[in-house]
Parts: C-alpha cells; structure tokens; sequence
C-alpha cells in the first residue's frame, strides 16, 4: 500500500549516514592499524558512541595528545578522502563514506573530557564533577555513582546506582549455546560440525533449533525429518561429553499459534517461539499473538521479539512492557539474539526484564561455525542493559539449565 511505502522510505530516510557496530568494527580495525603506521607510537583512543558500544552509530572518535594531532594533520591527506579542522576537532571521511573525528585533549583534563566525551544518558540528570582525576574510577567516585564500564553508561540512575562489577555479564559466564541451524535447515554446517565447534569452545551444553515445517524458505523441518534429527542428536549424546538438547526455532503463527501439534511440541528439550511471517499487524494484535505463544505450555523462549533487521527492516510493533509481563507470569526467558543485524531484545528492554525476574537468554543464532562469533555482540548489548549473569539463561550450568527448563 501507499502507507507501507512512505513507511519504508522514512524509516530508510532516516537510516542513512547510519551504520551497525559490527561495520564500524571492521573499519576501526583496519584505520588503528593505518595510524600506527602513518603515526609510530602515536595514542590514539576510541571514545563517544563507538566506546559505548551502541549497536547503531555514525562514526567513529577519538581523543588525542596535541602533539598526536599534530602529526595527524601532517597525515590527514594521505590517511583521509577529505577532512577539516575546527577548534582543536579534526573531522574526516575514511575509506570514503565513514565519518570520523579526533579531539585533541590535553594531559591535565585527559580523564574529565574521556569520560565527558564517551557521554551516555547516566550524565543527562547528573552533574560530572570539575578537577584532575587520576582515573576514570575516581572521577565516577567523586559524583556518587560506581564505576560505569563504557558500555553501561547509559543505564538509568537506579540501575546505575546498583550496578555490580562483580556480577556483570560477561562472555566466561556462558555455559550453553543456544539458538543455531545445521544443515537440517538452512546451516551451513553440520549438526557434528555445530556441536564439536561448540565443544572446542569450551561449552557444556549445545540447543540444537533449525526451523520448524511452515519455514518452508528456510528448509524448516517435517515431522520424519525432525526424528532424523533426534536420532543424529542422540548418536551424539552417546558418544560425547558436549550435551545437545533437542529443539526447535518454531514459527509462531498467525494466530499467535504453534507451528507443530501439542504432541510434538512437547517432545522438545527447549522451544524457542519465533515471528518470521506476516509482521504487518497493529501493536494490539501483533503483543495478542506474541502472548499466545508465551502462553503454550511448551515454548521456553521468546526468540527475537521485534523481528528487526538494524537499518534493514523496523521492528514488529509490540508492547514490551506486556510481553515481559506475560513472559514472567509464564516463566518464558526473553532471547537477546546477538546477531549484529537484530540485536533483538534491544538493551533498553532489559532493565524492566530484570526488575520483572525474567531471565534473558543471550544467543547467536548462527546458522555456521563463524556465527558464534556473535555472542560477543549479544554480551555486550546484555552489559549495555546492565544484565547479571545470574539473570542469564544460558549462564546456567547444564544441570541448572535443564531443572528450570523442566519447571515450565
């Protein structure tokens, strides 16, 4: 229709001079290694959006000595395609579309313009204290709060104020890997080749979900194809220390349904309940659809709630404010899918998901041994929304993992 148009051309509109984390990741690395070589043991380091990891950003900046800045105006015209310099600011196109900056940053004020420069909400409503601070802890001290990593610091104040170091989530607390597709649907590898990937990775359990049957596109699986599958998942168990459970990625239908019978649905170890299909809906009947799902006796996860593609596709409209209620009356965990491109539950959510005591469930969903190179993106979203790794599913060692999946 006209509306979805104008929808499309405004939500493209104002993506552009957008780019994902992950782009940005590439870029980074190879302008680091252009300015060692252009500027030897010059010091050049990440601050403002990029050092807070946003998962959607449009450039990059740093901060810099004036003698480094110096060096890098001598170096501008190779290193940049165009560039200009503005009260001690040095903006620059690299590799022809990606913005970047350069502060020049004196020795004296180093940590109160790191800190002012790497921003983050926590400052909106909190004065950032005046003086030279030996560290970035000591400056967090002085204005009442706990050291903030990067990443945290646009929690709000009552999380921030709790945060705990000690407790934050990181990539050693992941136990299981869930959420990944093998050559049953649409992987590129094997169900073998999944599991000993995630073996030499050091985790204790594996959650095998290709697709289910109406995933027609993605090769979902038939009933005679998924006791294939559980047969190749029980060879497995018998002869390796890895554990893989059976489950399934499975669409949630139209009518907020599940894609295979109750019977089937319960002979899964772990279901995780998807949206890939029809998501034109207002928010009332798109949040009615995601909560009859939650509601099946059967799904454990609701998997990528908005079905967002980042600067690709907006999100499903949903009320995340029901469907976290719903999740914690149903004890269903919420998936962070931490595919770059989604990043769905976004961090945001977090906070009220936690205050709620529904616990997230950090995955890459990769469909090849590369993609669980991705739960580094889903960690550090889940650090963004302040997340413990005892509020983390997949944190639970296998048997923890398996009691409280069976208390559903």
């Amino acid at each position: 229709t006209q509306e979805d148009i104008l929808a499309k051309l405004t939500y493209f509109q104002e993506a552009k001079g957008l780019f994902r984390l992950a782009t940005f990741d590439v870029v980074a690395k190879r302008l680091v290694t252009n300015l060692k070589s252009a500027i030897p043991g010059g010091q050049f380091v990440f601050t403002g959006d990029y050092r807070r990891r946003m998962p959607v950003l449009s450039g990059i900046s740093f901060m810099c000595s004036p003698d480094d800045f110096e060096a890098l105006r001598e170096q501008a015209d190779t290193l940049f395609n165009k560039w200009s310099e503005s009260q001690g600011v040095l903006d620059a196109l690299y590799d022809e579309i990606y913005p970047v900056n350069f502060i020049q940053t004196t020795l004296d004020i180093w940590i109160t313009e790191l800190v002012r420069t790497t921003g983050g909400s926590i400052w909106q409503h909190r004065s950032m204290p005046s003086g030279t601070w030996d560290s970035e802890d000591a400056l967090f001290d002085a204005a009442g709060l706990p050291f903030l990593p990067p990443e945290c610091r646009d929690l709000d104040e009552s999380s921030a104020l709790k945060f705990d170091p000690e407790t934050i989530i990181d990539k050693q607390h992941i136990r299981g890997m869930i959420h990944l597709h093998t050559t049953f649907s649409d992987g590129i590898n094997t169900l073998e080749e999944m599991a000993k990937a995630a073996a030499d990775g050091g985790f204790e359990y594996l959650v095998v979900t290709d697709h289910s049957k109406s995933a027609v596109y993605a090769n979902g699986l038939t009933i005679e194809r998924l006791e294939e599958q559980w047969q190749a998942i029980d060879r497995w168990n018998n002869t390796n220390s890895l554990v893989v459970l059976k489950g399934i990625e499975c669409d949630i239908l139209v009518d907020g349904s599940m894609d295979y019978s109750d019977e089937v649905m319960a002979q899964f170890d772990v279901v995780i309940a998807s949206v890939h299909a029809q998501l034109k809906m207002d928010e009332d009947r798109a949040t009615q659809r995601l909560i009859r799902a939650i509601e099946h006796p059967s799904v454990h996860i609701l998997g990528h709630p908005t079905g967002r593609l980042l600067l690709s596709r907006s999100g499903y409209p949903v009320n995340h404010t029901k469907l976290i209620d719903a999740c914690a009356a149903n004890q269903v965990s919420i998936e962070l899918n931490a595919n770059p491109f989604r990043l769905d539950l976004d961090w945001s959510f977090i906070p009220y998901a936690r205050d709620k005591g529904v616990l997230i469930s950090i995955n890459p969903d990769a469909h090849s041994v590369r993609g669980y190179s991705d739960l580094d993106y889903g960690i550090m979203a889940a650090r963004k929304g302040g997340l413990s790794h005892y509020e983390c599913l997949n944190a639970l060692p296998v048997e923890k993992f398996l009691s409280y999946i069976h208390q559903k």
